[in-house]
C-alpha cells in the first residue's frame, strides 16, 4: 500500500499522509538527522521520530544518551525538590511575619482597650461622686464625646 502512496512536491496535508511519508521515509530521516518541517510539526510523528532515532544509537551513543536523560531527570528532580522546600520556607517565613504582625496589632488592641476600660471605670466613679462631663473630660484630658462614647459602649 505504501508503493501507491505519491508525495506530491513533498507536501503533506492530512494526518495518514505524514504517517505515509514518516513510515516511507523515516530511514532516510533518521541518517540525515533531521525531519522535514510539515511532518516535524505534527507532535507524535515527532515522538516516533525520536524513539527511532533512539533504536538507532550505537551501543555507546545508547550509553551516553542514557546518562544524559538520568542527568536532565536527576536536575529536574533536584529543580522540583528545591522549588518545593523554597515553598515551604515561604510559607514558614510569610506565617511568622503574619503571627508576628497579628501580635503587634492585638497588643495595641489591648492596651487601648484597657486605656478605655481604666478610663470608664474612672469616668463612673467620678460620676458617681458628683464630677459633671466637662470636668471629668478636662481632668482625663478626653472629649466630652468619648466620655458619652464610653459610657454609651459599655451597655
Amino acid at each position: 500500500e505504501l508503493k501507491k502512496f505519491k508525495d506530491q512536491n513533498n507536501i503533506c496535508i492530512k494526518a495518514i499522509d505524514k504517517w505515509i511519508a514518516f513510515l516511507k521515509k523515516a530511514e532516510n530521516w533518521v541518517e540525515d538527522g533531521k525531519i522535514p518541517q510539515e511532518i516535524h510539526a505534527d507532535e507524535f510523528i515527532n515522538k516516533a521520530f525520536t524513539h527511532l532515532q533512539e533504536i538507532n544509537l550505537s551501543k555507546s551513543e545508547q550509553e551516553k544518551y542514557d546518562a544524559f536523560i538520568k542527568n536532565s531527570r536527576d536536575e529536574q528532580g533536584r529543580i522540583d525538590y528545591a522549588k518545593k522546600e523554597g515553598k515551604k520556607e515561604g510559607i514558614a517565613i510569610g506565617e511568622k511575619k503574619g503571627i508576628a504582625i497579628g501580635e503587634k496589632k492585638g497588643k495595641k488592641e489591648g492596651i487601648k482597650e484597657g486605656i478605655e476600660k481604666t478610663q470608664l471605670i474612672t469616668i463612673k466613679t467620678m460620676i458617681q461622686e458628683g464630677f459633671n462631663h466637662k470636668l471629668i473630660a478636662k481632668i482625663l484630658n478626653i472629649s466630652q464625646d468619648k466620655i458619652k462614647e464610653l459610657l454609651a459602649n459599655e451597655k
